[in-house]
């Protein structure tokens, strides 16, 4: 009687030390969604580990207005690790991985990622995965599109897209100040620059151009 009641305290033992570990999340991306997961799952009964190539949460509403130079794109940006710092406060840990989620093992219950600069393999494991990696840009399967529109989705997509505005202003600018070369100055050469200013660049349905004209084209840079 005494070996069984010694085998039951044993194994009642056994099972309280594993319920008292914490539950294992990975979550695997750093926009909205994940933002969320990691906020409602830091708890002092989960570890948690957030997995994304990109280090920082970024602001997605906030592109338009960095692309024409109302803020700055640091502004729209918010680093990672600082955000998983603050959710440690509450859970029994939190920790972000740099690193790209290559395969899920859904029997063993683990993810193998790959880090972006040495391609070190890594294994985590999980109780259980959310997995907010967010999609690409629809193009409606509209021919040449992908090739030649500019989206708007990443910080790396706001500075090409705010690259092509000066770029435009700069060419607009020529026009009014130097001409084309080669074409005297008459009534039908001016309505083409109105004409080729306007298909360059239209700031909130106004003319360009005037702003240009006026010596003001550094407020739009």
């Amino acid at each position: 009687s005494s070996s069984s009641s010694n085998s039951s305290s044993s194994s009642n033992s056994s099972s309280s030390s594993n319920s008292s570990e914490p539950e294992k999340i990975v979550i695997l991306g750093s926009g909205w969604a994940a933002l969320s997961a990691l906020r409602k799952c830091a708890s002092p009964d989960k570890s948690i580990v957030v997995v994304s190539p990109r280090p920082r949460f970024l602001y997605t509403p906030l592109l338009a207005s960095s692309s024409v130079g109302t803020i700055t794109l640091r502004s729209a940006c918010e680093p990672l690790r600082a955000l998983v710092e603050r959710a440690a406060e509450t859970a029994s840990s939190a920790t972000f991985v740099r690193a790209d989620a290559r395969e899920i093992d859904t029997v063993r219950k683990t993810v193998l990622a790959t880090t972006d600069s040495h391609r070190t393999r890594l294994e985590l494991s999980y109780d259980k995965l959310v997995i907010a990696v967010g999609s690409q840009p629809n193009t409606f399967n509209i021919p040449g599109s992908k090739d030649h529109a500019l989206f708007l989705k990443e910080a790396e997509d706001s500075a090409k897209l705010h690259a092509r505005l000066l770029h435009n202003l700069e060419q607009a600018a020529a026009l009014l100040r130097h001409g084309r070369k080669g074409v005297e100055d008459d009534e039908d050469n001016e309505m083409e620059m109105e004409k080729e200013i306007d298909r360059l660049l239209t700031v909130q349905g106004k003319h360009v151009g005037r702003a240009i004209r006026d010596g003001r084209d550094s407020e739009f840079v």
